[in-house]
């Protein structure tokens, strides 16, 4: 599969990942950054409570997890959970965050409870670049890191969510303050040109000089 190749991009620094390429082969970083949203304006303008969760995608509860674990949910059921299958075009993504423009969202992987997993940052993406708050499960540390104080993370994802998530939620003047602070840093962080630059990866000039060594590959 990578014959030929010079070296290997990857939007994940997750383990189970890194072992899929040949050590020899150079490999980035890049997850996906900031996208300008075309028809759904940010929601900052919402300043009351949290008080449901949005999922774009098939929830259940972990899509890898075995069926005993399937039936679970995100904050014990504390909070309600709406899903959205639908959202494939961009009318529809319009109109899903238009709805729920209240809502705070989740993000989580699909292995189960499986702290090491990659963060679901395509997703993330999306929701971050219209400005939502995210609630993501606990996933690969290197991953989860480079979103920090961009979303909230809960490492008992399925369980009682921690006093710090639950106050946040219930506040909508400090949802605001996160929301309009995490909007700013990942236009900063997660700017194209910013992660091509960050991996070295973004040169004006010429090709990085490994592409052009035969021996290297």
């Amino acid at each position: 599969a990578y014959r030929g190749a010079a070296e290997v991009w990857t939007y994940t620094h997750a383990t189970h990942f890194r072992r899929k390429a040949p050590r020899r082969y150079p490999k980035r970083v890049v997850p996906p950054g900031f996208v300008a949203p075309l028809f759904a304006p940010p929601p900052l303008a919402d300043t009351g409570p949290a008080r449901e969760l949005t999922f774009f995608g098939m929830h259940r509860a972990g899509r890898e997890c075995p069926k005993s674990e399937r039936g679970r949910v995100p904050a014990g059921g504390a909070i309600p959970l709406k899903s959205f299958n639908n959202v494939w075009r961009a009318a529809e993504w319009a109109r899903a965050t238009r709805e729920r423009r209240a809502s705070a969202y989740i993000t989580f992987h699909k292995h189960c409870g499986n702290a090491r997993s990659p963060l679901e940052s395509f997703r993330l993406s999306q929701l971050l670049s219209f400005g939502a708050l995210v609630v993501a499960e606990d996933s690969d540390a290197a991953d989860v890191a480079l979103y920090k104080d961009i979303i909230l993370v809960e490492r008992d994802f399925y369980g009682e969510w921690s006093p710090g998530t639950r106050e946040l939620l219930a506040d909508g003047a400090a949802i605001l303050a996160f929301k309009q602070n995490a909007l700013a840093l990942y236009k900063q962080r997660f700017a194209p040109l910013a992660l091509l630059q960050k991996v070295d990866a973004w040169n004006e000039r010429h090709v990085p000089r490994h592409w052009l060594d035969p021996v290297s590959w």
